[in-house]
């Protein structure tokens, strides 16, 4: 027997009200043809939830729900999966993580899957704003002025380091670095700072940083006195690569420094004499 290809009066009225009430609130309008094809059949009333249950499309929309049954814990209902979800999507938002954090239906399953409350969610995104909170405010305009990266990717970054990589740690010694020029008042740029970060010695941010705003300071002066070029970048090589022309560039300020003073009966050591701070 052949079957109908289209639904009659009743039956088209039943299919747009399931639609409204079983597919649409739960993101199932994909079903809409299959949900067709079971009422032509002749389906009606529960058989029709049952069936819809038992298509790929609904077990991929609620894929949580597979998890629990093999774990041996009771499946969520439609309302209570959703509402799950949107309890999950609003702590992520509350505490500004990034979108793609953490807030897709995949992320929310995998928590259902487990059992994994909202009340515990909460608790951990809760531990990793505190963290955030902990940090150096020069860290975080360093984060925000290289990458353009809030907040919400150092909350992403303590709730799961791994996850977080593509947003953080990758950044992280640049962004180390950053903290520490700004520490030193010295002005340093992304770019300047992710070459910087390739030093063996980047680990050292703070003492070389530091040593290299001492010679920065007291050379730009000096190479204007002496008509010399002595860039910043000079002094941040000679400190993080150790580069031999920028250190000779400091020696030879140095020593028409020393000259000068010499010719006007000065004595003792120029401001970039050898001697400056962890000399090397």
């Amino acid at each position: 027997m052949t079957q109908p290809a289209a639904l009659t009066g009743a039956q088209a009225d039943a299919y747009q009200d399931l639609i409204q009430t079983l597919l649409k609130p739960f993101g199932l309008e994909s079903l809409a043809p299959v949900l067709k094809q079971f009422i032509i059949s002749g389906y009606t009333g529960d058989n029709l939830g049952y069936m819809l249950q038992d298509t790929p499309e609904y077990k991929r929309r609620f894929a949580g729900n597979e998890a629990r049954g093999k774990a041996g814990l009771p499946v969520l209902g439609p309302k209570d999966y959703i509402e799950t979800e949107r309890s999950y999507r609003q702590i992520m938002q509350s505490a500004g993580l990034p979108i793609g954090f953490y807030d897709s239906q995949d992320d929310f399953a995998a928590w259902i899957g487990k059992d994994v409350s909202p009340q515990e969610v909460k608790s951990r995104v809760d531990l990793a704003v505190d963290a955030t909170n902990r940090i150096d405010d020069d860290y975080k305009k360093a984060m925000q002025d290289y990458y353009g990266l809030d907040e919400g990717h150092l909350t992403s970054y303590f709730l799961d380091q791994k996850r977080a990589e593509p947003y953080l740690q990758k950044q992280a010694k640049a962004l180390k670095l950053g903290q520490a020029a700004s520490r030193n008042e010295l002005a340093l740029d992304r770019t300047e700072a992710e070459r910087l970060a390739t030093s063996n010695q980047a680990e050292n941010a703070d003492f070389l940083m530091g040593q290299a705003a001492y010679n920065w300071n007291a050379g730009q002066g000096l190479s204007k006195i002496y008509g010399t070029d002595y860039a910043k970048t000079d002094a941040l090589d000679e400190s993080f690569f150790g580069t031999a022309s920028s250190k000779r560039k400091r020696r030879e300020l140095g020593e028409m420094e020393k000259a000068t003073f010499s010719q006007s009966g000065g004595a003792g050591k120029g401001a970039l004499d050898a001697a400056t701070p962890g000399s090397y």
